[in-house]
């Protein structure tokens, strides 16, 4: 999930009580990207398991919250949230190898999430994103 800046999804997931206690919830500073911070910092108090069968689906459609609300503020929050997470005291050092890589799928994926219009944003967020790993967008990558 950090590598990539891919946020599982919500309606699939099973997790105890004493984890959102830990946590305290959602931060809810965020408003597209609450979930994805909630995961992330579950991610360093413990492993995930995959449990290899459909429990839930979900539906994108134009007028879902995904969709609907892209923009300026949406692709700038997938950012904060990057400073934010590592921003975080003691940090794995697993974490910190692939920092650039993070923030480089981070700006690709507020380029994707941030709509219509606002062009200098783009070009903006296509070139930080190239210029952390650029062999990641050319090349066969391997980290």
């Amino acid at each position: 999930m950090v590598r990539l800046h891919h946020c599982m999804p919500g309606p699939g997931t099973f997790f105890k009580k004493e984890l959102l206690e830990k946590l305290k919830g959602r931060d809810i500073g965020y408003k597209y990207v609450a979930d994805f911070d909630f995961w992330l910092r579950a991610g360093l108090i413990g492993d995930f398991a995959r449990v290899p069968f459909t429990l839930a689906t979900f539906r994108q459609h134009n007028d879902s919250a995904s969709v609907k609300s892209k923009g300026c503020l949406m692709a700038q929050e997938h950012i904060k949230l990057i400073n934010k997470f590592y921003s975080l005291p003691n940090l794995p050092n697993e974490l910190m190898k692939i920092k650039r890589e993070t923030y480089s799928s981070a700006n690709f994926i507020a380029l994707c999430n941030i709509g219509e219009g606002y062009y200098l944003q783009k070009f903006s967020y296509s070139i930080k994103a190239f210029l952390l790993i650029p062999k990641k967008y050319f090349f066969e990558y391997k980290s």
